[in-house]
């Protein structure tokens, strides 16, 4: 007998996008009933402040990947480049792919975004194995009243880059 989820309508923390207490739940999940932000039960039902700023509105991530999505489109029009659909999750993981590059994104809002070695590693490998050049783009979002974008790439790759532009340069 196939089983089947109960909806109900409870009252819990008020929702952080309009403010209103009432949720649709189903499941794990609770919709706002009025303005349609999706959070976990756990989190409306409980008292613990900790356990609702942890659940995160889900609608705020959605948001957050959409304006990636947005960006990496962007990113790869500006470079006659392509998106990589669902990038990190089949063969392909990095998020753009232009030529003989590949570029991996990084973005936020805030001062300051953490490189680790292991991540630039992994970005390099992804292209390596497709025999292309590596790429990281960083963005600070409405930095210094725009957005700010800066490219990591390994030091051989850009004088390999120079060399080519000077070899061009004098063909003219």
């Amino acid at each position: 007998m196939p089983t089947t989820s109960r909806r109900s309508i409870v009252r819990g923390r008020d929702c952080q996008r309009c403010g209103a207490p009432n949720y649709d739940t189903v499941g794990g999940r609770a919709k706002c009933v009025q303005c349609g932000a999706i959070y976990r039960r756990a989190a409306i039902e409980s008292n613990d402040p900790a356990t609702w700023d942890e659940s995160r509105d889900i609608y705020v991530r959605r948001q957050r990947r959409k304006e990636s999505d947005a960006s990496e489109e962007a990113h790869a029009a500006r470079f006659g480049g392509r998106r990589v659909r669902g990038s990190g999750s089949g063969n392909e993981k990095d998020d753009v792919v232009i030529r003989d590059e590949r570029h991996e994104m990084k973005e936020t809002g805030k001062n300051s975004i953490s490189l680790k070695l292991p991540d630039w590693l992994k970005v390099r490998d992804s292209a390596r194995s497709h025999g292309q050049q590596p790429a990281l783009i960083l963005t600070f979002k409405r930095a210094l009243g725009r957005d700010v974008e800066l490219v990591v790439m390994d030091i051989d790759d850009y004088e390999d880059l120079k060399r080519r532009a000077h070899e061009v340069d004098e063909h003219r």
